[in-house]
């Protein structure tokens, strides 16, 4: 995770199975203002709010393990490197109070008739005040972006080039030359080819929260003037009364002040999670995000209705504020654009300085001795020739290709990458953030033990032993199916009576549906919640971390005084500071709550959560409330005293069994040389997300992951959404890896032709005197065709070995382009193509001209008229041939250099291209494309009277083929050497 990507989770538990590392990070950020001791293990940490819970499992002798201490922390976080002052989005909600006001309160602080609703006049003052009810969307900066296209990365000096070949055109050439012009308009083309792959890419990146704006409701129901009517909600006003039936969406944020009493709400949008949200209008004291009696824009109403105040619309409302912070969070460049702009800088200054170089040398030493060897057009076009040979003009081209290529293949196995330039960040991951719910798990939860303090059992034994009583002798057993019964926030669909237990629909979250599930398995649960009816319930929120019920303990008709039973059910560790008593299945009777009860109580705990139990504790009291039910005071009365001197009913033990995957992802994984982390209940991070509140953190990634299942807005922002199955990010970290590996390759093959062998022309013209062996026409055919069609083969290649074996590559040290990339590309590869090639130049020169390289060398002006008794168009024609023979043995050399770079340390013969294991038919297509390039440019006449090139003899076509190959033993030899002696120079300088 990138520092300073923000964590949006404000009031909101972060429960971590923590192992040595993690344990240590906590210890040293969380201070040492609190300390909790586990028997004589001390560990140091400061809890925000509640404290902390982990469960270290990193040593697999249970005797030595250390013990495990359950706590809960609530970490509330609010530091961001993209601080927002008064506009911070936590801290504007923390000071919201709507939730907190009184109806009356509410109403007269916007002036409006809970009736009546608002008055035309003051809805529209305040909609002028406020602005409609629209979440704006940051526009596009087109004219930025088509300049960024145009003259960004290499493009910047090729528009140089134009320049001046346009100049050379004219006015510099007399009569103007119709060559320099061809050249400009050829670069030109250059360009917008790069601009156009660009703009490709950018594109792919560029939908991300657009999404937002169809999750809004387009019409209402609203109240003015007494009377209620369809409006759009884009024309909703703050202090507008709407009513909300089931299937709406909320129109904006809303203070509910009237409710059906069943209403609910479907979160998901904004959580990314499935629990629905029970609407009322009273507060307990929560946050305005977490407030029962608050609607937020954009959520859906799936029963009941209710009448709300509207507090704040468009980008003010939650929604808003999150769209807000994904606009405002800046782009940052990818770890793959990061090395191509390094790339990109290394080899303008290296093309500035070998042009400076020959500009000073023309102005200091050609031009006042040797002025008719090269004038100004002449030295122009030397060091346009130098501009074309160092910067490889197919490589941005080459880039995009690889990555949409491997893009193609991530979909193969269900991933779907949204951002092309992030699919090597991949493989560069070393810290893993995966949800547990649904991610690394069925989401299917069960309830897999019970047990009270004085006996424990597995679900099945509990059931047959609960059945099984029919003398009342295990009455605690009741007790505790009857609380867990009673203790529920879960539904069945009602019309599913008729099928089994385990495939009937329910309504709540899927803890409780687990434990409702448990209860009717045994019979008697439908019967037990009809004969009693629920008075009160406190829904569990991550400030209490338990839920309550209340039911009437007596027949008296008075709501006052009458006694009450509480049934509670939590943490353990939350609740058992208010425990004082526990029924036990020995006396079947309520004892006191000793050190002895309590210390089973957490061996019990202990030895649940070490199976991967999440451990819940159901509690009951009986009460007698002192303020009448439904007063303003009874809920803080209930919600104060109501879980004090509890008595412990029993244990139930959830688990949501792991996907069949999960244990193989997690150690692929680790293999990988990663750091795995399982965070339990939904948070904001800056890996994994589902809901719209993930957008602004799945942005700012380094990689956002989202879920096909997650909402529309977190698969928009993600970089990369999984389709299928949890364990395709383990292919997905192997293709990211193999991008960078395969973009290496590429690079180490486009570096040798295109820029080494393109360049010592130019310097042996400029410093030696000798005919151009290479125009500067060819350079660009190499570089952005003849070159361009073999290298888009590399891109097809599979892992030469098991790149999970690999470290993750350290993005500050480890390159795309490094010394020993260089070193094998310029100093080796480079170094027998450019003097084959030069040889090949010479050859040709002394055998169809006789006339000797010895002669060509400081030749300068004397290449001219009666040099060796030719004319100047006959020395104009050699040079010509001589320049596309050069042409033509670089194309062919570079076959042999395509099969080299296949391979950084396997031998051709155990990686051949042609047996299944490492197949690749598309080199041999690439090299026959290029060869039909490279015969169209030197035998089509308008080619050859445009640019100058000329037919080459076929003797020339057939001699580098030998060459290619004897470059491809020197490799091999090369390769031998590094795996015959591992520890010598030549392995610690391979590439």
């Amino acid at each position: 995770m990138r520092p300073g990507s923000p964590f949006i989770f404000k009031s909101r538990t972060v429960e971590c199975t923590m192992g040595a590392d993690l344990e240590k990070y906590a210890a040293a950020e969380l201070g040492e203002e609190k300390r909790t001791r586990f028997d004589g293990v001390d560990h140091e940490f400061r809890p925000v709010t509640e404290g902390l819970a982990y469960h270290d499992t990193s040593n697999p002798n249970p005797s030595r393990a250390i013990p495990i201490g359950f706590r809960t922390l609530s970490i509330q976080v609010t530091e961001s490197k993209h601080p927002e002052g008064k506009d911070d989005v936590v801290n504007f909600f923390e000071q919201l109070t709507f939730h907190n006001l009184s109806v009356e309160k509410l109403c007269g602080q916007f002036n409006v008739s809970a009736e009546r609703g608002l008055d035309e006049v003051v809805a529209s003052r305040n909609i002028q005040r406020d602005g409609k009810n629209v979440i704006a969307q940051a526009r596009p900066k087109y004219i930025w972006k088509l300049l960024s296209y145009l003259f960004g990365g290499f493009c910047s000096i090729l528009w140089v080039g134009v320049i001046i070949f346009f100049i050379c055109w004219r006015p510099l050439s007399d009569p103007p030359s119709p060559t320099n012009l061809a050249l400009a308009i050829v670069v030109i083309g250059v360009i917008l080819s790069q601009a156009s792959f660009s703009g490709f890419q950018d594109w792919s990146t560029s939908r991300v929260m657009n999404s937002i704006l169809d999750l809004l409701p387009s019409e209402c129901v609203v109240i003015r003037d007494g009377k209620s009517k369809k409006m759009p909600a884009s024309e909703l006003a703050v202090g507008d009364i709407v009513l909300l039936s089931v299937g709406n969406k909320v129109p904006a944020d809303m203070r509910l002040i009237e409710t059906s009493g069943d209403v609910r709400f479907d979160r998901a949008v904004l959580t990314g999670e499935s629990e629905e949200i029970e609407g009322n209008t009273e507060s307990l004291g929560e946050t305005f995000l977490e407030a029962p009696n608050v609607a937020l824009m954009g959520t859906h109403v799936t029963n009941g209705h209710a009448k709300g105040v509207v507090v704040l619309t468009g980008g003010r409302t939650v929604m808003g504020r999150i769209s807000k912070l994904t606009n405002k969070t800046k782009i940052k460049p990818t770890l793959i654009q990061q090395e191509i702009s390094r790339f990109v800088r290394l080899i303008i200054m290296l093309t500035v300085i070998l042009g400076l170089a020959i500009l000073i040398v023309w102005l200091a030493w050609l031009h006042p001795h040797h002025r008719s060897f090269m004038n100004v057009v002449a030295m122009l076009n030397d060091v346009m020739g130098c501009v074309v040979a160092f910067i490889p003009e197919g490589m941005p081209v080459a880039v995009t290709l690889v990555l949409s290529l491997i893009a193609r293949r991530m979909k193969e196995i269900h991933i779907l990458p949204k951002s092309l330039a992030t699919i090597e960040t991949l493989g560069c991951v070393t810290v893993m953030c995966s949800d547990k719910t649904g991610t690394l798990t069925q989401n299917k939860m069960s309830v897999m033990s019970a047990g009270l303090v004085d006996e424990t059992f597995t679900s099945q034994e509990f059931r047959d032993a609960h059945i099984s009583d029919k003398s009342g002798d295990r009455a605690a057993l009741a007790h505790l199916h009857r609380a867990a019964v009673l203790c529920n926030g879960a539904t069945f669909e009602g019309d599913s009576d008729d099928l089994p237990v385990e495939e009937r629909p329910v309504n709540g979250d899927a803890t409780d549906g687990a434990i409702l599930r448990f209860t009717e398995s045994f019979g008697g649960a439908a019967s037990i919640r009809i004969s009693n009816p629920q008075l009160f319930q406190i829904p569990f929120n991550s400030r209490n971390k338990w839920m309550l019920t209340l039911y009437a303990n007596s027949t008296s008709d008075s709501e006052k005084h009458s006694e009450c039973v509480i049934y509670v059910k939590g943490a353990p560790d939350v609740l058992l500071p208010k425990c004082t008593s526990y029924i036990s299945t020995l006396t079947n009777d309520v004892e006191p709550f000793t050190a002895e009860a309590k210390a089973k109580l957490v061996a019990i705990q202990e030895s649940w959560s070490r199976r991967g139990q999440r451990v819940l504790m159901v509690c009951m009291r009986h009460y007698t409330p002192y303020a009448s039910l439904g007063s303003n005071d009874f809920a803080p009365e209930i919600t104060r005293d109501g879980v004090e001197n509890l008595t412990v009913v029993g244990l139930l033990g959830l688990m949501d069994p792991p996907r069949p995957e999960s244990a193989r992802t997690v150690k692929e994984c680790r293999r990988a040389g990663m750091r795995f982390f399982m965070l339990l209940r939904d948070n904001v991070v800056a890996v994994t997300g589902d809901g719209v509140n993930d957008a602004p953190a799945l942005k700012a990634a380094d990689v956002g992951v989202a879920v096909v299942t997650g909402s529309d807005v977190a698969i928009e922002a993600a970089d990369l959404v999984l389709m299928g199955n949890f364990d395709s990010i383990i292919g997905g970290i192997r293709l990211g890896r193999l991008v960078f590996q395969n973009l290496q390759k590429v690079i180490a093959y486009l570096l040798p032709a295109g820029s080494w062998s393109e360049a010592w022309p130019v310097l042996l013209n400029v410093f030696l005197g000798v005919p151009l062996p290479l125009s500067s026409f060819l350079m660009i055919i190499i570089c952005c065709f003849t070159d361009l069609s073999p290298c888009l083969s590399l891109i097809m290649e599979k892992e030469e070995f098991d790149l999970l074996t690999l470290p993750p590559r350290h993005h500050r040290k480890d390159h795309l382009i490094n010394l020993k990339i260089y070193a094998q590309a310029y100093g080796f590869i480079g170094v027998m193509e450019t003097v084959l090639a030069h040889t090949m130049f010479f050859f040709y020169m002394w055998k169809y001209a006789r006339i000797p390289p010895s002669a060509l060398f400081l030749a300068f002006e004397k290449y001219a008229d009666g040099f060796y008794g030719y004319s100047q168009d006959e020395l104009n024609h050699f040079n010509a041939v001589g320049q596309s023979v050069y042409f033509v043995t670089v194309v062919i050399l570079q076959w042999g250099n395509l099969l080299s770079v296949r391979n950084k340390r396997l031998s051709i013969l155990q990686a051949d291209p042609i047996r299944k294991q490492r197949r690749n038919p598309w080199i041999v297509v690439g090299c026959v494309v290029a060869f039909l390039i490279a015969i169209f440019v030197t035998e089509v006449k308008g080619i050859q009277n445009l640019f100058g090139t000329a037919s080459v003899p076929v003797e020339f076509w057939l001699i580098p083929i030998p060459l290619a190959l004897g470059i491809l033993m020197m490799d091999e030899i090369r390769k031998l050497l590094v795996r015959t002696f591992p520890k010598s120079f030549i392995a610690k300088a391979a590439w």
